[in-house]
């Protein structure tokens, strides 16, 4: 059957498939998105077909040896079969003789192993029966909104604004991946099947303890309230930590040993009150933690003012409260705009 064209939730996956299409041809692809994408996959067998249609398209992709002998059409005409929500594709997409391939179009590396993977994922998808690769939930978060979630297992998470998470949690697997943001994990006691957070620079491996994870700024920071955890980077050998330390794991060097060092619990985890703390922080860094739970967002335009170090308490529901605090606590000016914008600069 084919998507109306009225029906913008059948259309969505037709857009979102164009947009990481486009987005896959730069020559610079972090690995955050390369995860986010692999993710995008796996939420629907609609979006696996949406992104190869596409590919199908793009004569240099449809000549590859991966797609072209994988024969993409019959797995996705099988896939049709066995799940209603799959499109079949359309005829003009049907495999075309090399000669009549559109001309040979640049591509980057990135594009092309995205379209390798979209055809792995349909393989996946056809051994497994179609349903059961896709057991992971998926969880967002807003500027401003936070949401509390229990897992199958019991474990409870607080996600933290503008957050992005994944759980795959069974009778056989607990396994957590957090691309962006901040969680307080509370998790159920099963020795037999390890807790693992996963974010871009790390692993975090428990069993029934109780931990914050934030990722930001190309780097996670974990911090342990109670039990213990395991924390390992890309590579390198795990670092196990204590109640009441914590440690950063930064892109760059996730491959070294980091240090654990003492942790403000009460800083860590003030966001679950809807309060902020910082110590001795740039306040460009301040500035865009708070802008995650802003509308009305903060802007510097001075260098210097940016890379001053303050320290800061206040509530982060509040622009004008976060701005009387700046104020006071740094002695800079912030004043708002009229788009409702924040300017902060130093006072003349």
């Amino acid at each position: 059957m084919s998507a109306k064209k009225d029906n913008p939730s059948a259309q969505a996956p037709r857009v979102e498939a164009a947009e990481w299409f486009i987005r896959l041809q730069g020559d610079e692809v972090s690995a955050q998105d390369q995860e986010i994408y692999a993710d995008w996959l796996q939420r629907s067998p609609v979006h696996v077909e949406e992104f190869l249609r596409l590919a199908a398209l793009q004569g240099d992709l449809a000549g590859l040896p991966e797609i072209r002998d994988a024969d993409v059409n019959k797995l996705l005409a099988d896939l049709s079969q066995a799940q209603e929500n799959v499109l079949d594709l359309e005829p003009h997409l049907r495999r075309q003789p090399v000669a009549e391939r559109p001309p040979r179009a640049s591509s980057s590396r990135w594009l092309v192993a995205a379209a390798v993977l979209a055809v792995a994922a349909v393989g996946a998808l056809l051994a497994s029966g179609v349903g059961g690769i896709f057991r992971t939930e998926y969880y967002t978060t807003a500027v401003g909104e936070q949401r509390s979630l229990t897992l199958a297992d019991g474990s409870h998470i607080e996600l933290n604004v503008r957050s992005r998470l994944a759980a795959t949690v069974d009778a056989t697997t607990r396994d957590i991946r957090l691309n962006d943001g901040e969680a307080l994990f509370q998790v159920a006691k099963d020795p037999a099947h390890p807790f693992r957070v996963h974010t871009p620079q790390a692993t975090i491996e428990a069993k029934g303890t109780q931990f914050n994870v934030h990722v930001a700024h190309g780097r996670t920071i974990v911090a342990l309230l109670e039990g213990r955890v395991e924390v390992r980077g890309v590579r390198g050998a795990p670092v196990l930590l204590e109640p009441g330390q914590e440690i950063t794991i930064a892109s760059q060097s996730a491959g070294t040993a980091a240090a654990p060092r003492k942790a403000d619990l009460h800083s860590v985890t003030a966001w679950t009150q809807r309060r902020l703390i910082f110590v001795d922080r740039p306040l460009n860094e301040v500035i865009e933690e708070f802008n995650r739970y802003s509308r009305q967002p903060f802007v510097i335009d001075d260098p210097a003012v940016r890379d001053m170090r303050i320290s800061i308490n206040f509530k982060s529901d509040s622009a004008e409260t976060f701005g009387a605090s700046l104020a006071a606590a740094s002695g800079l000016k912030v004043v708002q705009q009229p788009d409702g914008a924040w300017l902060i600069e130093r006072q003349r």
